[in-house]
């Protein structure tokens, strides 16, 4: 009644607000339960774009839940107390749903990036892996010689542009070949196992190769052996050229300012 005694632009606004303050508080729950209760880090801007999702449809659960009442409550002489039964199955397992469909959009807010590196991810070819794979020891050894703190997975993928998961494998495959230390205490961070001139490009390339799942042999016979000859040589020279390579070298120049 208070408000029809207010200016009409005032009343308006006013009653505009308290029929969106509910979508608002809900959104703000939502967001908070999407940030703080899973057992990982939930960014809040991804928390708060789940949370609108979850509020808004939560409170359109609940008009249409009270909609749906007032018609059971209208025709209670013909149903009785079965037509609150249907309310009450329908609006938790709906409940259930929008918590979960806003926990998704929160989760794929959050990983946006991957999603659509995906595909590039699956038509990479070998000598980028091997190039992303350099980068990333180029850049852990220009940190440690620069004494900064060692730097995580997901600071490198965001740093290198490329996806966190192909950051992860790279990582995996050169600490398996003992070039990369990793700390696995809280977050996990990397530094070089080695000394940075005892790691040369060849064995980042090395590691990178090896870790790939096995390889086929063709048939035994007189052209293979000859093939093999030309493509062992082949090796033999660029094993030379990046042999004579270090990581303190490339480190020290990415730490050097760039001459225009």
């Amino acid at each position: 009644e208070w408000l029809a005694t207010m200016p009409l632009v005032v009343g308006t606004l006013a009653e505009i607000v308290f029929q969106l303050l509910p979508f608002a508080l809900l959104s703000l729950g939502f967001a908070g339960f999407y940030a703080l209760l899973p057992a990982t880090k939930v960014q809040w801007k991804a928390a708060l774009v789940g949370g609108m999702v979850g509020g808004c449809l939560w409170q359109l659960n609940n008009l249409l839940s009270v909609l749906y009442v007032s018609r059971v409550v209208a025709n209670n002489k013909v149903y009785g107390s079965l037509g609150m039964v249907p309310v009450v199955m329908i609006g938790l397992y709906f409940s259930w749903l929008i918590l979960l469909f806003g926990a998704q959009v929160a989760y794929s807010f959050q990983n946006r990036r991957a999603y659509f590196q995906e595909r590039q991810v699956e038509s990479l070819d070998q000598h980028s892996r091997e190039f992303i794979g350099l980068r990333i020891m180029v850049e852990v050894a220009r940190r440690f010689l620069a004494g900064e703190k060692p730097v995580t997975g997901a600071a490198l993928s965001e740093l290198l542009g490329v996806p966190t998961g192909l950051a992860g494998k790279l990582l995996q495959a050169l600490v398996s070949a003992q070039l990369l230390a990793e700390n696995q205490q809280g977050e996990a961070t990397y530094l070089p196992m080695r000394p940075l001139d005892k790691i040369t490009c060849h064995d980042v390339l090395h590691a990178l190769r090896s870790n790939q799942n096995g390889s086929v042999s063709t048939r035994d016979d007189a052209m293979r052996e000859q093939v093999r000859g030309h493509y062992d040589r082949f090796q033999e020279v660029q094993k030379a050229a990046a042999g004579n390579v270090t990581l303190a070298t490339l480190a020290a120049e990415a730490s050097s300012p760039v001459k225009e």
